[in-house]
């Protein structure tokens, strides 16, 4: 991945202390390689107030809506989630990604859906009806292979919250790779798996020590 700054300015941008509203939190949007810059569909944030219905339940969101103009980058929908835990222990959210496509488009059945924990997304305190309170921060992104010339629309929908409450959601439509540097601390794939992979060494350990006592 190309470089977008020193090291010691990007640790400080993902761990500096946020003193904002949860809709003004910086969510950075940057190409992987500087000198291919992304070009950017869409790029809209659906505050709190947005997703709620009357209801109590949330809205479908239209993420997008465009005409793939043939060229060979990919075309990545990326979503940042914020929100809060309005309970004890840890929270989890889930969307439904709808791409719809004229005349027609073949999806991976494993970018239908995004899922954020809370145990894996970064942390900061933002202020919220007056009072300093945590949010959970993530991100996720999905490429997908897009006929040239389609019509396509993008929709996002919220699945049953879990422990969860979304205060805001970012949705961007771009052509281009983009830096995928975690945000505010917020596990990536490679430290899960890490963390995963250390787990299982070390249960593996305590059993081969437990069967060579029990000989």
């Amino acid at each position: 991945m190309a470089a977008t700054g020193s090291s010691a300015e990007r640790l400080r941008m993902r761990l500096q202390p946020t003193v904002a509203p949860p809709d003004a939190i910086d969510l950075p949007l940057r190409p992987d390689d500087p000198e291919q810059p992304l070009d950017v569909v869409m790029d809209e944030r659906f505050t709190r107030e947005r997703l709620l219905i009357r209801e109590g339940g949330y809205h479908r969101i239209h993420a997008a809506s465009f005409t793939h103009d043939g060229r060979a980058q990919p075309v990545t929908l990326l979503v940042d989630m914020v929100g809060t835990l309005p309970g004890a222990g840890p929270g989890e959210v889930t969307l439904d990604v709808g791409i719809e496509c004229e005349p027609q488009c073949r999806m991976p059945i494993t970018q239908g859906v995004m899922t954020f924990r809370s145990a894996e997304m970064g942390q900061v305190d933002v202020p919220i009806e007056g009072a300093s309170m945590p949010v959970w921060v993530g991100r996720k992104a999905y490429a997908y292979p897009i006929t040239a010339a389609s019509s396509v629309d993008v929709w996002l929908s919220l699945m049953p919250l879990q422990n969860f409450e979304p205060r805001l959601i970012r949705a961007s439509v771009f052509y281009g790779e983009h830096d995928d540097t975690p945000l505010y601390g917020e596990l990536d794939r490679a430290r899960i798996m890490l963390v995963i992979a250390g787990v299982v060494a070390l249960v593996l350990l305590l059993v081969m020590w437990w069967l060579k006592r029990a000989r």
